[in-house]
């Protein structure tokens, strides 16, 4: 029977996408994706040629497969914000297709929800190579406490040990470890060099956490990334828990800078890292985050100062007026003025940060903050006074602040000791009551 000429031209296109799936992908790609799981891919990268965004199910897993840009890793996770993720992969390809006459990389997401209801898998473990992971981590990693190491191990994915190295299996199970002895929060990076396994030079980053938020918790994480023109060229996340560990996040990302390039070291790495290292204590997301962290005003740490202020005043004001000073009102006082926010922090930064420390430098923060706050004018009155009373009760806040952990290098919480004199800027007589 002879074909019509679009069965010819589908057969083709479909030969030509067989071809560019066979070879363009990273070399990992086809270590942790089945032969099944490739040929579901290849039927549906025909779809993107129209739209660009395929979207299919298969197994326990769904598959998002699309034309990469500088944001659509955002624009994926943004759609699976309230979702739990247990696994995922991010695979960019290494090669570009052409689509349409223009040559453009592909994008493949796969990703694993938390389903209570599923059994896990029940292949059995390769006992030859448990004892070696065992015996590597004596000899590599000797303040890791083997009892820890039956727990953690048959925990971890079973595909993800059949197909890693004795080194790599070991090198999880470290991070893990040192997660839970850091506050829950442990980061690794080095640079990779292009080999056999890897297509292109980069930076591997290595992110263990140790109860991540169940929501949204990889979204902040590419945000961040975003954030820092950072792009990610691979991503590999899987999380362990039972019951007698705590749920344990390791997440390995594959970066490079906005040239294609490894990350080089300097005070935009350790930004960078620091960053990272708060995604998981701060909710990010909200209208702080929006107004000054995503702008590129502050940093995720800045804002989460300007966010421990604004819920100080809020307490102390709703009991002044609870229907004036709601939660969302004192709140949008810091993000409607982000100059007068910024200038909190560099108030706050001149009288606390050791480097920094200057009394006259300190003096004039303060009345440049409240030089700006005087100067609102939006005309609206009552708005305006409003929104003064609240900025001014975070000159109040920093004014009494006697100690804070804010420039310790590992916390999970901002803390401050306040002199109780603050009161007496809201209730003069309070010694009287």
């Amino acid at each position: 029977m002879k074909l019509s000429e679009t069965e010819e031209q589908y057969i083709k296109r479909y030969r030509e996408w067989s071809e560019w799936l066979g070879y363009s992908m990273p070399t990992y790609f086809y270590k942790v994706t089945s032969p099944e799981e490739q040929s579901k891919i290849l039927l549906y990268l025909l779809d993107i040629e129209s739209s660009g965004y395929a979207r299919f199910s298969y197994s326990d897993a769904v598959f998002i497969i699309r034309i990469h840009s500088p944001d659509s890793i955002i624009e994926d996770l943004e759609n699976y914000e309230d979702r739990n993720i247990q696994s995922l992969q991010i695979h960019i390809s290494s090669r570009p297709a052409v689509i349409n006459g223009a040559r453009q990389y592909i994008q493949v997401h796969k990703i694993i929800f938390c389903d209570r209801n599923r059994k896990d898998e029940e292949t059995i473990l390769d006992v030859k190579k448990t004892k070696n992971v065992r015996e590597y981590m004596k000899s590599r990693y000797r303040n890791f406490l083997l009892e820890c190491f039956e727990k953690l191990y048959s925990k971890l994915d079973r595909r993800f040990l059949a197909i890693s190295t004795v080194e790599r299996i070991a090198r999880y199970l470290n991070l893990c470890a040192l997660a839970s002895e850091r506050d829950g929060v442990y980061l690794d990076i080095e640079q990779v060099e292009k080999d056999a396994d890897h297509d292109r030079a980069s930076t591997r980053l290595m992110l263990a956490t140790i109860n991540a938020p169940k929501t949204g918790f990889f979204l902040r994480l590419a945000r961040v990334m975003r954030l820092f023109d950072y792009q990610l060229e691979r991503c590999y996340v899987s999380t362990a828990q039972g019951e007698e560990i705590d749920l344990v996040t390791i997440n390995t990302f594959y970066l490079t800078d906005e040239n294609g390039n490894q990350l080089s070291g300097g005070k935009k790495l350790d930004r960078f890292l620091e960053e990272l290292s708060m995604v998981k204590w701060v909710n990010t997301g909200d209208m702080i985050d929006r107004s000054l962290v995503q702008t590129g005003l502050l940093s995720t740490k800045q804002a989460n100062l300007i966010r421990a202020i604004a819920d100080f005043v809020h307490q102390l004001l709703t009991d002044v007026n609870r229907d004036r000073f709601k939660y969302a009102t004192v709140h949008e006082a810091f993000t409607r003025h982000p100059d007068i926010s910024e200038k909190l922090f560099e108030y706050f930064d001149a009288r606390f940060n050791p480097a920094l420390y200057d009394g006259n430098h300190i003096a004039k923060m303060r009345a440049e903050v409240l030089r700006l706050i005087d100067s609102i004018d939006t005309g609206i009155p009552l708005n305006d006074r409003m929104r003064k009373t609240i900025l001014k009760m975070g000159v109040i806040f920093i004014d009494h602040t006697l100690k804070t952990n804010y420039y310790v290098t590992r916390i999970s919480a901002l803390a401050f000791r306040l002199s109780p004199e603050f009161i007496n800027e809201i209730i003069p007589d309070y010694r009287q009551l």
